[in-house]
């Protein structure tokens, strides 16, 4: 990040006490100690001093399993999420730590036992991770200046750990209307430089509505695996999601051609020009399948069996059908709809007894439905 021209907080790699010191000297006071290699928040401290270095220091190397600990410069703020889906901001959310919103009339003890009880109303895959008044919380409320016994605000957020984690929870706030574009562009070039199509920028930033130069906000990880859908601010996106990830909704061109021999060869013909336009094409009846290079392909089935192998098969641009024989009218339509269906000739054959000539205009008013989905 730092070599690509973008905010980033100074650090070093420190593998002894007497480094973390010397490293802690250089950067400044207050510091983020935390393990080089681990996820979820885990052994990160913050509000580092001189006093607390060591015991920082001594529990991030105990989780750490290459014995790596950063020190760290830390920035003023609150972690920003910025979920980046294929070139283009997907949402954004600020990342509070666990913790309530006042009412202006309950204690901090009471607003957390009654979260805590409403939480367990809930199943378990919804609930959050918070717990009754402990140690952590204690230490965090004094930092804000509350006790247990506190009546804040109504709207302050009363918040229980110092920073959010996966180990520990937190509240999110949607902010992706928010975001000022000099951040967004920071987050885009980052996910660029590392080659991603979809990575979760954290930006820590007292105000991510202004821009990172002017505040001193960091770029603090880009995640390449963010969890999407864990929450109901996540969820809401889902579908945009889908939409870029599944070019032209998900679907490829699929042509049907309806008859005998004549019917082939046309298909054929429309096939071919498909392939030479820079598609992978494939071409199929109910009794040959012939590949994007013209090679046969043996597969089980009829047509409707080769129809729904085939568009399992990521090798498969385009489709062009020949339905040579009435097998749709008692197996069904094999896709929802096509885009476009050719009745050649009425040389279609019954799949029935004596297996004679079909009724082709009952099986053309099916097949012609078909492309109107």
């Amino acid at each position: 990040l730092s070599d690509a021209g973008l905010p980033s907080p100074r650090h070093k790699v420190a593998r002894s006490v007497e480094e973390a010191r010397a490293a802690a000297i250089e950067i400044g006071f207050p510091l983020v100690v935390k393990p080089a290699d681990r996820e979820r928040g885990e052994g990160v401290c913050i509000d580092v001093t001189p006093d607390t270095l060591q015991s920082a220091f001594e529990e991030a190397q105990r989780l750490s399993p290459g014995q790596q600990v950063l020190i760290e410069q830390q920035v003023e703020g609150v972690c920003h999420r910025l979920f980046i889906a294929f070139g283009r901001l997907l949402y954004a959310v600020k990342r509070l730590p666990i913790g309530v919103y006042a009412d202006g009339i309950g204690t901090v003890a009471e607003l957390v036992a009654a979260e805590c009880a409403r939480q367990q109303l809930l199943p378990p895959w919804q609930r959050t991770r918070i717990q009754p008044v402990d140690a952590l919380a204690l230490q965090t409320l004094e930092k804000d200046g509350l006790t247990p016994q506190s009546v804040p605000a109504q709207g302050r957020f009363v918040r229980l750990r110092s920073i959010e984690s996966t180990a520990w929870g937190g509240v999110d706030e949607e902010v992706t209307h928010a975001i000022h574009p000099h951040n967004l562009a920071a987050a885009l070039e980052a996910v660029a430089q590392m080659n991603l199509e979809v990575a979760g920028v954290d930006i820590i930033s007292r105000d991510i509505a202004q821009p990172w130069h002017v505040n001193g906000a960091v770029i603090n990880e880009v995640n390449y695996a963010p969890l999407l859908g864990g929450g109901d601010i996540s969820r809401k996106y889902l579908d945009e999601y889908l939409d870029r990830l599944l070019v032209n909704n998900g679907r490829i061109p699929v042509e049907v051609y309806i008859g005998g021999a004549a019917a082939w060869a046309q298909a054929r013909a429309r096939w071919s020009e498909i392939r030479h336009a820079g598609q992978r094409a494939w071409l199929t009846s109910a009794a040959q399948t012939l590949d994007a290079e013209g090679e046969p392909v043996p597969l089980t089935g009829g047509l409707f069996g080769r129809v729904r192998a085939l568009v399992l098969r990521q090798t498969v641009d385009a489709m062009v059908l020949v339905v040579e024989n009435d097998e749709f009218l008692s197996a069904g339509l094999p896709l929802d709809r096509v885009d476009a269906v050719h009745g050649v000739d009425d040389d279609v054959r019954s799949c029935g007894p004596g297996r004679g000539v079909a009724d082709t205009s009952r099986l053309e008013r099916l097949v012609r439905g078909w492309a109107l989905g």
